[in-house]
């Protein structure tokens, strides 16, 4: 397998066929196949200065693309994994920082929130492709549901787009996840999840997604880049926790 490479003309991320750049959107991520057998969810792993290398990309609403990499060798401190990806960003881009491009800029970092060594790949903001009249609430969640559908569809979930709901029964046991939007006094359309399981004999249980995930599950968008970001996150968001929400006993 090809090793992962910055071009430091272009800021592309590749490993052979498979690139990464400022023209990255959350959909094409989304689809992205893994590049190794263990992926973790939402990471793609590659290889890299014969290493693992971890890669996440993020679409924050200000419109910048964000690629993070982190040498996924845990025999490292974090001390130690800054070291290596010193190393190997002089090695990729031929000499000591700061990085900064015409393209964007590179930077390796210890954390402070997280208290993890990175490389973050930022790429300035996008131009957004839509007027942010023209998202309507209706709109919104009418896309949303049809995107998440997929996910949820082996799942036994079957969509009402129209209504923003999504829903299954089975055994007189009946879960419902309910996508609300409004418009929002900061712009744009905001977005919660409700999710929402009957079972015989017991009380309803109800609780916001943002109450059960650990990613994000509310959000604001006022454009289609940030529609389709919040689309991918939601899928996550409901796939990794949603379900297993639905399947604790109800209360």
């Amino acid at each position: 397998m090809n090793e992962l490479a910055i071009d430091k003309d272009t800021g592309v991320v590749s490993a052979g066929e498979f690139k990464l750049g400022p023209d990255l959107t959350p959909a094409q991520w989304a689809a992205l196949p893994p590049l190794s057998p263990a992926r973790v969810p939402g990471y793609l792993k590659v290889a890299a200065g014969g290493k693992d290398l971890s890669v996440l990309a993020m679409f924050p609403p200000s419109g910048e693309v964000l690629l993070t990499l982190c040498m996924a060798d845990l025999n490292f401190d974090e001390d130690a994994r800054k070291v290596w990806h010193d190393g190997w960003l002089a090695k990729q881009l031929g000499r000591k920082p700061p990085y900064k491009y015409a393209w964007g800029e590179v930077v390796s970092q210890l954390e402070r929130r997280s208290g993890v060594s990175v490389i973050t790949v930022a790429y300035p903001r996008r131009k957004k492709s839509s007027d942010p009249k023209k998202l309507t609430p209706a709109t919104v969640m009418r896309y949303l549901a049809e995107k998440v559908a997929p996910v949820l569809k082996d799942a036994g979930f079957s969509a009402d787009p129209a209504a923003g709901r999504l829903s299954r029964t089975k055994g007189g046991r009946k879960d419902v996840i309910a996508i609300s939007c409004v418009r929002s006094k900061y712009g744009g359309v905001s977005v919660n999840i409700f999710l929402q399981k009957d079972r015989p004999g017991k009380s309803q249980t109800s609780t916001n997604l943002v109450n059960v995930t650990s990613k994000p599950g509310y959000y604001i968008v006022s454009s289609l880049e940030e529609l389709d970001h919040a689309a991918s996150m939601a899928a996550w968001a409901l796939r990794d926790d949603a379900l297993p929400f639905f399947s604790k006993a109800a209360s």
